[in-house]
């Protein structure tokens, strides 16, 4: 089952979005709402910015919105986190052997690790990953809000080895090819409750968004996506396992995970070398 045939894969990926993707979108727009308000009533008591109404999550208008109201001068209180029970630095600690792994293995001092967040929002993720790992990594941070960008900008420009990108990731190699290069790949990449965003829409985006992370993501067996996002369901699960050369594991217990309603799920990519017993070693690391 590592590799199936594309017609398969697309006639499966095609079921994803047409059977589950609209009534679990209308579960996630309440999911959303709900939770989106316990996440303001916690950041209220740090940042009032934050505590705004709850708006459509799916529409680039809401986010520009809510992106605009929340300025502030203090890179502390621009920082805002989805699904923030899940922390950065957590991440920062499943992606850590694949940015080991990247850096044994590139061809010259200026080829560093690399990392795309696609929907970045205005989390602190790019900053807790620019230090974690001992050695230098290069961040991408994606997202299609300009106003977001030009935030996220403000907030880590200084850092070395950090790009900013305003695009599209459910077009994903299109956009990735007007900023880099037709052939340029990642290392990790990390959705951090951008799937969320387009299942509180119909949710018929979802297909293109995990395509452009196939492609993107190097076919190199250290490539991991990791995806932070409310729990899903077995056949959204299972249709995620459809994608070529990736080897899923769902909802990865961690410490804080308990308190929220999201889960982190981890993608390794496979080779044709590798073994079942490699798989789980690696998963398990």
């Amino acid at each position: 089952q590592m590799k199936q045939s594309g017609a398969a894969s697309t006639s499966r990926r095609r079921l994803f979005v047409a059977i589950v993707a609209i009534p679990t979108a209308l579960a996630f727009v309440t999911e959303c709402t709900s939770t989106n308000n316990n996440i303001e009533l916690r950041a209220t008591s740090r940042h009032d910015r934050w505590a705004q109404e709850p708006f459509d999550f799916s529409a680039r208008a809401g986010w520009d919105d809510f992106y605009r109201k929340g300025k502030a001068d203090s890179v502390d209180s621009l920082e805002f986190e989805w699904h923030g029970h899940i922390s950065n630095e957590v991440l920062a600690t499943v992606i850590k052997p694949s940015i080991a792994q990247a850096a044994s293995n590139r061809r010259n001092s200026t080829d560093l690790p690399s990392i795309l967040l696609v929907g970045c929002g205005n989390s602190a993720l790019p900053r807790v990953l620019h230090g974690a790992f001992g050695t230098p990594v290069e961040i991408t941070c994606l997202d299609y809000s300009k106003i977001c960008i030009d935030m996220v900008r403000s907030m880590y420009g200084t850092y070395p080895n950090m790009n900013f990108v305003v695009g599209c990731a459910t077009k994903l190699r299109k956009t990735i090819a007007q900023h880099f290069d037709e052939a340029r790949r990642f290392d990790v990449i990390i959705d951090k409750g951008l799937l969320d965003a387009l299942l509180c829409n119909e949710g018929f985006e979802v297909d293109s968004l995990m395509n452009g992370v196939d492609e993107v993501l190097t076919s190199s067996n250290w490539g991991v996506h990791v995806l932070v996002s409310f729990p899903l369901t077995t056949f959204q699960q299972s249709s995620l396992e459809d994608m070529r050369d990736l080897k899923w594991q769902f909802d990865v217990a961690v410490e804080g995970g308990e308190n929220g309603r999201g889960c982190l799920n981890v993608a390794r990519r496979l080779s044709s070398s590798d073994s079942e017993e490699t798989v789980a070693k690696r998963l398990q690391a």
